[in-house]
């Protein structure tokens, strides 16, 4: 499914910019709009990605589909839509803001522009 495959994207985007060990062993669930389910990711402290339900989440990142896809081209950071309400997140509030830092900074290209 599309929607898990772009949630993986991002989830491993955050790993490479997180602080060492910042996001290992906890829960995240990514939402979009468009998709009635979240995808619920973990970061092992051996460095691998599991996908599954936990019992309890940390954080819950929500953002619409386009604007995810906008902020992969890099065409808008996750503050932009944070402000225009196109992204949230709750649950650990020190998590989520980090979560939101690193998704600014992010600049990775998910489309070849040529």
């Amino acid at each position: 499914m599309l929607h898990k495959r772009l949630a993986v994207l991002l989830f491993n985007q955050l790993c490479k910019r997180s602080e060492p060990y910042a996001i290992h062993n906890r829960w995240i669930a990514i939402e979009f709009d468009y998709f009635p389910t979240p995808v619920y990711l973990c970061r092992t402290s051996q460095g691998n990605t599991i996908m599954g339900t936990p019992r309890h989440t940390d954080v819950t990142l929500g953002a619409s589909y386009r604007g995810v896809l906008s902020m992969l081209q890099s065409e808008c950071d996750a503050d932009g839509l944070f402000f225009q309400r196109q992204f949230y997140y709750h649950g650990d509030t020190e998590l989520g803001l980090a979560l939101k830092t690193w998704l600014s900074d992010l600049s990775y290209q998910l489309f070849d522009r040529h």
